[in-house]
């Protein structure tokens, strides 16, 4: 039985371009349907369109919607809200911008039971009633979700704020209320992006298990193929707007049809490229309404001819089940699919360091960063937080050291320790052959150049006041980098074609990019001043594995040209094992494990090593034929 029936969706801006282009998919109970592409393709927006969401500026524009035989579109905002969070629930991209800051995240999960939790006991009270799982303890039940999202110490946490928690925390926690209200139908948003493998083993285990059990649907939005590979059902591959193929994970997965989806399969890391670029789509996304004749991939598909380009592919159904919006597939096309099929892009080698014997960049001893626990109204002292325990780690010039490990184990503070973001508590940090600790402010300030960071949360670390072109200025202009405002602007520019990102951008402010461009923005950003070490946290967990390709293949040539060192903070074992040299695996604020990548990750010694590596997910992608 069909939960969810989408025809013909449309949602667009009021200027006319579509964002969500007549889109058409089903998802039965206990179903889960995967939608894949590239940010800014529509994914986020048919969510949105969906729960009735849409952002000011955008408008549903046709087609019909119906969550168990229930228009959605037909109904009141009122009837509307009592079907967020009870029968369709949702999880969105950005736990920060989605948890209420002066709430704990125990009131924020009380607040989804007090709507919603009669609809367990098959009650349908309007929300000024009290729940009544008031009496039976509320606060239990809060403290019972977020150790099922794998929240350590939830008794303690339940009373914190959204503020003290990591951004792979705050995920859990959205996916906690997101079930709080035990829904019909899920809709999650990238909900493994911010999570380490182990808890995204988890969740997904939880997920899958609520489904079982309650025969949930599940809408899942994702740019992970891992993620897809072992929990999709069936799955839709978006581009600009509109769904270019659909077909069950076994169909996709073992014969890919459309040269875009061909082209995300081509553009995935593994050990087996570590010494090649990885095959990146060029160009990118192309505005909306800018494309009015022809196939709006064929600007960027390397298999497009005249046709393409003058006349719009129709649907063209394979099997049952199973479709493609594409001109090599009509029935006038036949001979010219055998002709082209199987064409394989070439891939152009990156030679290894020319560093023999590099030099140390970096250098920690024995770093510490504690924080004080303190209690009462004096605010006494009354314990430590042991981020980092005596951290010693080596950066040698033009290497990569990744460093992995769970949410919340120190990563990010030890990269911000680095860079004397936060006060170290003890230990030694020394930056080509100068101590850091200790530095005064103007000191530091020489070096900031040198040492660049770039921020899990794109959003939070933007001025959302200022332009791209203002915000990539800003550090140079600062250190007196680039010469005049003139050349600045054509250093820019070239920042953005290595990103993946149209020079019209810049003139744009960040609410303005989807979560991936955002992403794209701050790497830029980080490299507009030419540092010698980048400290990157997570730069990649937000950008779908075409863009990842094209950041990974720009990290790894400016690391052969220029020599640049980085510290790769990730979760994403795949992007370890293609750009890392050495990695460090840490758990609870010690490094547990080191060596070089082959042998971590090959023969890993330290048994939470061996659990990370087992909770990766898997993909096995056979060629076409």
């Amino acid at each position: 039985m069909s939960i969810l029936k989408v025809d013909n969706l449309v949602a667009r801006l009021r200027n006319g371009a579509h964002i969500v282009d007549g889109i058409s998919f089903e998802i039965a109970a206990g179903e889960t349907f995967a939608l894949l592409g590239e940010s800014g393709c529509g994914k986020s927006m048919t969510a949105l369109s969906l729960m009735r969401l849409l952002p000011d500026g955008v408008e549903n524009a046709g087609g019909s919607v119906s969550l168990q035989d229930t228009a959605l579109q037909q109904l009141s905002e009122r009837e509307m809200r009592a079907v967020r969070g009870g029968t369709m629930a949702m999880i969105f991209q950005e736990p920060g911008l989605s948890l209420n800051p002066v709430m704990t995240v125990g009131e924020q999960i009380a607040e989804v039971l007090e709507l919603h939790g009669e609809r367990r006991n098959g009650k349908n009270l309007p929300p000024s009633q009290p729940s009544p799982l008031k009496e039976e303890g509320v606060a239990q039940r809060c403290i019972e979700l977020l150790e099922q999202v794998g929240i350590p110490d939830a008794a303690r946490r339940v009373h914190e704020y959204p503020f003290q928690f990591s951004g792979g925390m705050k995920q859990r926690v959205m996916i906690a209320m997101a079930l709080a209200g035990k829904p019909k139908l899920l809709i999650a948003d990238e909900p493994t992006t911010a999570l380490d493998v182990t808890i995204q083993a988890q969740v997904l285990s939880l997920l899958r298990d609520t489904q079982q059990q309650s025969g949930m649907a599940m809408l899942l939005i994702t740019h992970d193929l891992g993620v897809v590979a072992e929990n999709a059902h069936r799955v839709a591959v978006m581009y600009a707007g509109e769904i270019v193929e659909q077909a069950s994970r076994d169909e996709l997965f073992g014969r890919p049809l459309h040269p875009y989806t061909q082209k995300l399969f081509a553009a995935l890391p593994d050990e087996t490229r570590r010494d090649h670029q990885l095959t990146a789509i060029p160009g990118s996304v192309p505005p909306l309404g800018s494309i009015t004749n022809g196939c709006r991939f064929a600007p960027r598909c390397d298999r497009a001819w005249e046709r393409c380009h003058e006349q719009t592919p129709e649907w063209t159904v394979m099997a049952v089940g199973q479709g493609v919006r594409c001109h090599l597939y009509a029935a006038d096309a036949a001979g010219r699919e055998k002709k082209e099929e199987g064409r394989v892009e070439a891939k152009l080698s990156i030679s290894s360091s020319p560093f023999s014997l590099p030099p140390s960049l970096l250098q920690v001893e024995n770093l510490k960063v504690h924080f004080p626990i303190r209690k009462g109204i004096m605010q006494r002292v009354v314990g430590q937080v042991k981020a980092v325990d005596g951290v010693s780690l080596e950066i040698k010039q033009g290497r990569t050291l990744a460093l992995v490990g769970e949410s919340g184990c120190g990563k990010t503070t030890l990269g911000k320790a680095l860079l004397q973001l936060i006060k170290p508590t003890a230990g030694s940090v020394r930056f080509a052959e100068q101590e850091l600790i200790g530095l005064d402010a103007q000191a530091l300030r020489s070096k900031r150049s040198a040492m660049q960071m770039v921020f899990q949360d794109p959003y939070a670390s933007l001025n959302p006041k200022m332009r791209v072109a203002e915000i990539l200025e800003e550090g140079m202009t600062a250190l007196a980098i680039g010469g005049n405002s003139a050349a600045r602007q054509v250093h820019i520019d070239d920042l953005l074609d290595k990103c993946g990102l149209a020079r019209s951008a810049k003139w744009r402010y960040p609410h303005e990019f989807s979560g991936g461009q955002r992403q794209r923005i701050a790497i830029a950003r980080a490299l507009a001043v030419s540092p010698k070490l980048l400290i990157c946290d997570e730069p990649t967990s937000a950008l779908d594995v075409s863009v990842q390709a094209q950041i990974l293949n720009l990290l790894k040539s400016l690391q052969q040209e220029l020599g640049l060192s980085y510290l790769f903070i990730t979760h994403n074992l795949a992007v370890v094992d293609y750009l890392a040299h050495e990695v460090c695996v840490m758990y609870q604020g010690k490094v547990v494990e080191r060596g070089t990548a082959e042998q971590v990750l090959g023969s890993p010694k330290n048994e939470y090593t061996k659990t990370l590596l087992a909770a990766v997910p898997r993909i096995h992608i056979q060629q076409p034929v």
